[in-house]
């Protein structure tokens, strides 16, 4: 079935001007055409008129773990690795079923601001049947974990690793893509990141150089940069993506621009937990491509990627005193850059491209000499009206279509969090 979404605006891109009066025609999850709303009109079976918005990309969040949701507010006033011990404290605690209820939480978090697609770096099994419960085309991608070093993980890592190709069919069988995702290079050996990097068919994700004590800590072991790792371990020829990348050699930046090659630039966790500023107009410079990450809600408090976007360009004007970034390259990020990072045809409404795309509520709006840069700088929840995914609405008219499931959820969090994790 053809179907018409007519808005008042259209956003081809983030970096486009909005265009009046256009529409998108939708057919089996792909945008078939965009043109003049009475043009266009004639063509479709069904029309949805979306009334006063503007029709833009929908967001894609690069690094997240969406079940940390369950463990907002801990540790705080405290840097990475500090914080890292609080978690892993409360983390023994959190069972399956509660981070069902966490993911489901989290995801409808993200689709609120107008996430389509998220690579989760989380306990998968929860995250299989949040999906599967939502019942709604929302596009996760699995980070399978390995983490030889830490001791309740070894074993656990090495049996993944023999066993990777048959987790990630089953998976797939199931819709979803694994990602591998060792934890980072100074929680898995060496041993076993050359095992992992030698494997072909599969993209992966890490994080990276996140903060200061890693460097001293990585130095120690390898006496190398972590860019002269990746090289080591053959890992700069895979499709990877590295979450967070804030301690980064500008001499080195070269290496990392490749088409294969990703960073996950999460701002609010990175300066919440003092772990630094990455170098994103360096990198811009460089060719690197750069997309957003929420990180999880644990450390950046919500999964609200507009947080990210606003951070992401404030932080990089004011640590070096130029404006080197716009708010509508960081929606690009968000947006273009997010979904190439996952293997996604997304994040531009063209047509051939998945009908994946969200509505500004333009009645939500504060006047505005541009329009496009006021919605990055006054974005959230309450003026993404529409979310679609796959031509399928995962939020309409304000309001998400799984609400009832993500109010339970969002109790069962509330208790888990009330009894400070204790069961009654």
């Amino acid at each position: 079935m053809k179907i018409l979404f007519k808005g008042k605006y259209l956003l081809i891109d983030y970096l486009s001007e909005p265009l009046k009066d256009f529409s998108i025609l939708v057919e089996d999850k792909k945008i078939i055409k965009i043109g003049k709303t009475d043009e266009l009109r004639s063509e479709a079976e069904e029309v949805y008129d979306l009334g006063n918005v503007l029709v833009a990309p929908s967001f894609a969040n690069t690094h997240s773990h969406v079940g940390m949701v369950a463990l907002r507010g801990i540790g705080e006033n405290k840097t990475l690795y500090d914080w890292l011990k609080e978690v892993w404290k409360i983390e023994s605690k959190l069972d399956y079923e509660l981070l069902y209820y966490a993911n489901v939480l989290g995801l409808g978090e993200m689709i609120s601001s107008g996430v389509t697609a998220v690579l989760d770096f989380y306990d998968i099994p929860p995250m299989v049947r949040a999906v599967k419960a939502i019942g709604l085309p929302v596009k996760v991608k699995l980070g399978l974990a390995f983490m030889d070093k830490v001791p309740y993980m070894e074993e656990e890592s090495w049996k993944r690793l023999k066993n990777i190709k048959n987790i990630s069919a089953e998976l797939f069988n199931e819709g979803f893509e694994v990602f591998i995702s060792p934890h980072s290079l100074y929680a898995v050996s060496e041993e076993m990141l050359k095992e992992l990097f030698s494997i072909n068919g599969f993209k992966y994700q890490m994080h990276f150089a996140e903060n200061k004590e890693e460097l001293a800590e990585i130095k120690k072991v390898y006496n190398s940069s972590p860019v002269e790792i990746l090289e080591k371990i053959g890992a700069i020829k895979k499709w990877l993506i590295l979450a967070h990348a804030v301690h980064l050699e500008v001499n080195e930046l070269s290496k990392l621009s490749r088409n294969n090659i990703f960073v996950s630039h999460c701002p609010f966790s990175n300066s919440r937990l003092a772990s630094g500023i990455a170098k994103i107009s360096e990198m811009k410079r460089y060719g690197i491509q750069v997309s957003i990450g929420t990180d999880g809600a644990g450390s950046s408090e919500t999964l609200n990627i507009f947080n990210e976007i606003r951070l992401a360009t404030l932080l990089s004007r004011a640590s070096t005193m130029s404006v080197n970034i716009s708010i509508k390259e960081a929606m690009q990020m968000a947006s273009l850059y997010g979904h190439i990072a996952l293997g996604l045809n997304s994040g531009e409404i063209k047509p051939g491209k998945n009908a994946d795309f969200i509505t500004y509520d333009l009645n939500k709006i504060y006047p505005s000499w541009d329009l496009v840069a006021s919605l990055g700088y006054q974005g959230g929840p309450e003026i993404v009206k529409d979310v679609v995914s796959d031509g399928s609405f995962l939020k309409k008219d304000g309001k998400l279509l799984f609400y009832d499931l993500y109010k339970e959820s969002l109790i069962k969090v509330y208790e888990f969090i009330s009894s400070r994790g204790e069961k009654n």
